[in-house]
């Protein structure tokens, strides 16, 4: 039997906190004909087009494509970035009530791309996206709150504001909302409560999510030990990239029958095929 000293899987349950630090690029659905003609020539490549044809609307006040217009800027995957020109017409954008636009440039003051980090503009352009129950400010904002970093740290408002990020099935916070959970922090600690946020997260392919919930199975926390569970999860997380679950499933093999092993590689195979990566780490 593992000793929990021996493995120390329950202090990993603290997991990094998962906040969205990409700039998102998914404008919403258009409206205007001339935007969509935008829109179109964007999602089949002609960006040369794209690029001219969002700058006029842009300057010409539409907030739809000064957001869009402003994400491709700070990603610069299809034009050359520039995080000046980013800055600008995410400012536009923001000041027009466009909730992603608010998002996104509360993310390049957190970072500092094209401005001095400054966390008191971050938070402000979070709560106004939040305020538009946009979920990646309510997450992102709920993490600040959470570690207290540019607001006072409050459990409270982290709580609230992960559940109404998780209620629209955003995968962050759905994580987020299961190690305070896991670790009482702002409510009675509650493995079965932690164990079914992870589990809605980590069905969605979030690797921190299917991480933990390993760590649940690897611990018996809320469910019965199960070491073929525990496998199982980690492989999918391994498979994205977390080094942890690399490491644990390693361990946790030693102590697995052949039986159990062979069980354990079809479970990730099956879990793999609905809500993972790809491709496996064997």
């Amino acid at each position: 039997m593992m000793r929990r000293e021996d493995s120390g899987w329950a202090a990993s349950i603290l997991a990094v906190l998962a906040i969205g630090l990409a700039l998102c690029l998914g404008p919403a659905r258009a409206a205007s004909l001339d935007y969509q003609s935008a829109l179109a020539a964007f999602e089949r490549g002609d960006f040369e087009l794209a690029e001219k044809a969002l700058n006029e609307l842009a300057a010409e006040g539409d907030a739809r494509a000064q957001s869009l217009l402003g994400q491709m800027y700070a990603r610069g995957e299809v034009v050359p970035r520039d995080y000046l020109r980013a800055l600008r017409w995410l400012q536009e954008a923001a000041r027009q009530g466009h909730a992603e636009a608010q998002y996104n440039l509360g993310l390049m003051y957190e970072q500092g791309l094209g401005v001095d980090p400054d966390m008191s503009e971050a938070v402000r352009w979070y709560r106004s996206s939040a305020h538009n129950e946009y979920s990646k400010a309510l997450n992102n904002l709920a993490v600040l709150y959470h570690v207290g970093r540019g607001v006072p740290r409050d459990y409270a408002r982290a709580l609230g504001l992960y559940r109404r990020a998780a209620a629209q099935g955003n995968s962050l916070a759905q994580n987020n909302l299961g190690i305070m959970y896991a670790n009482g922090q702002g409510v009675a600690k509650d493995y079965a409560e932690a164990a079914s946020w992870y589990r809605k997260a980590a069905e969605q392919g979030h690797a921190d999510a299917q991480f933990n919930l390993g760590v649940m199975y690897g611990n018996g926390h809320h469910v019965s030990r199960d070491f073929v569970q525990a496998y199982a999860w980690w492989s999918l997380a391994a498979a994205q990239g977390n080094r942890k679950a690399l490491r644990y499933r390693g361990i946790v093999q030693q102590r697995m029958s052949r039986e159990e092993m062979a069980r354990a590689v079809e479970l990730a195979r099956s879990l793999r095929d609905t809500y993972g990566s790809a491709w496996l780490r064997e």
